[in-house]
């Protein structure tokens, strides 16, 4: 954050100082009262179980001088205790953080970048990270801060030498990215895909479309969406009219055509061409990438082909600022992987394919692939409740089961109760004997030590509230402790 004074940071929140010194400087922004220190402004917000008002006093213990409050009796005590504590008194402190994070971003001169989608956001923000880092003085969204929080903390992280900025945003009903985007205001949009994630919120697919292309509302004839052609939803886009340009990145050539004068109406400005994709054992992609007369031949060290066009989208978006091919190439060659993203482990006699960050039926899908792309003596799907489905949640746990039989995985496991559909949808295609379920991961850890033998390879994955992450330090401690006697 550049250093700014507590008049500012009143300035920018579109509201008066309440009391305190104006000359009061600050050069981070935290909700948290434990990780302020002097220069540091502190919003308090509102949580589920505490008031931020509550904690302004230790804040300012720990050096804090500029806060955001929403307590008026919180700020009349600042006044009266601490004179030298600035304070910006707010109706709403979140909506107070939202304002100064929109209008302290618009002050700097930075190439802004948003990324959303059902699945793969978070990847294909690390690769752009990648891909632009070496290039640019860049900041882009830590762990998983892509909500109507996290967004504007990741704002505060720019100062002014920051050259680009890479914001995830996340949603769970319309209107979210909307927000985050008024916020943002990108000038470069990424859109990985439209799948079924929130559709028990959103209701439709349809309507999940909508909820992504908010990320466009603010943006004008200079900027720029990149999107994956390959899907369903998104592919539409190829022949619709907007104000601002347009990148289609995908497997396929599309199907509009250019008119005599050049560019069919609505068409995108250019056109990226994934091809020969190949896996390699379920540990690394490669994929060729062209565009125009540029072809470029990537290996991505990620398990998932589907990680081979989130790649080509970041690649998409550093060539319109000057990066090219090869020097994507070059950065992406380093990927690591995320903790709880598809992460291989081996631990003992076992090994892990770590995805329990989340789960939807597209994500749970290209997971299996993943597995069966790798060798083991047998290869176990252990999956969990699927959440926010709607009304065909049933259906859809069914047809992912069904999905992982077809694919000729060797055990099924599910936890919870949503994912007893997905055994019923797996034993239409395999043995009964190989599909159990369990109501809960406490019930089915009680069980392990029956099911999984020495040389199992394990695919880890449900939707973040099932506690799938834990089942998997669970399995991996037994086996590094040398108390798996597998049978």
């Amino acid at each position: 954050m550049k250093e700014i004074t507590a008049a500012q940071a009143a300035s920018y929140a579109q509201l008066p100082l309440f009391c305190g010194p104006e000359e009061n400087r600050a050069v981070s922004a935290e909700r948290d009262s434990r990780r302020t220190g002097e220069k540091s402004i502190f919003f308090a917000l509102p949580g589920t179980k505490n008031d931020g008002n509550d904690f302004a006093p230790a804040a300012y213990e720990n050096g804090c001088r500029i806060f955001v409050l929403s307590s008026e009796n919180m700020a009349e005590r600042m006044r009266t205790e601490y004179s030298d504590a600035s304070v910006i008194l707010a109706d709403d402190a979140l909506q107070a953080m939202q304002r100064m994070a929109k209008n302290y971003l618009a002050d700097l001169d930075m190439i802004r970048i948003a990324v959303t989608g059902s699945v793969g956001k978070t990847s294909t923000k690390e690769m752009l990270y990648r891909i632009f880092s070496p290039h640019f003085r860049t900041i882009c969204s830590q762990e998983n801060f892509n909500n109507h929080i996290g967004v504007p903390l990741t704002v505060f992280l720019a100062d002014e030498k920051t050259q680009v900025g890479i914001f995830e945003m996340g949603m769970n009903h319309s209107g979210e990215i909307r927000l985050l985007a008024d916020i943002v205001r990108p000038q470069k949009a990424v859109i990985t895909n439209v799948g079924t994630s929130h559709i028990g919120n959103l209701g439709s697919r349809d309507n999940i479309m909508k909820a992504k292309m908010e990320i466009a509302d603010f943006m004008d004839s200079s900027s720029v969406l990149i999107y994956n052609a390959d899907n369903d939803k998104l592919s539409a886009l190829s022949s619709e009219e907007s104000i601002y340009r347009k990148i289609a990145v995908g497997s396929r050539a599309q199907s509009a055509e250019r008119t005599a004068g050049g560019q069919a109406q609505g068409r995108p400005e250019r056109e990226l061409l994934l091809s020969d994709i190949t896996d390699e054992n379920g540990e690394a992609v490669r994929f060729s990438l062209t565009c125009g007369e540029d072809s470029q031949n990537f290996f991505l060290p990620l398990p998932g082909i589907h990680n081979a066009h989130n790649a080509a989208l970041a690649a998409a978006c550093g060539l319109t600022c000057g990066i090219s091919l090869s020097q994507s190439a070059e950065s992406l060659a380093a990927m690591t992987n995320s903790t709880g993203r598809l992460l291989f482990e081996r631990h003992g006699e076992i090994s892990i394919l770590n995805d329990t960050y989340n789960a939807s039926p597209d994500s749970v899908r290209a997971a299996v692939d993943v597995l069966l792309g790798k060798k083991a003596q047998r290869r176990v799907a252990l999956l969990a409740d699927m959440n926010e489905l709607g009304e065909d949640s049933a259906q859809y746990h069914f047809s992912t089961g069904r999905y992982a039989a077809e694919q000729g995985i060797d055990l099924l496991i599910t936890v919870g109760e949503k994912a007893k559909k997905i055994a019923e949808g797996a034993g239409e295609r395999m043995k009964k004997e190989h599909i159990f379920s369990f109501d809960s991961s406490q019930q089915f850890c009680r069980h392990a030590r029956e099911l999984i033998r020495p040389g199992d390879l394990i695919l880890i994955k449900g939707s973040h509230s099932t506690g799938m992450d834990r089942v998997a330090r669970y399995l991996a401690e037994a086996a590094e402790t040398g108390e798996w006697d597998g049978h």
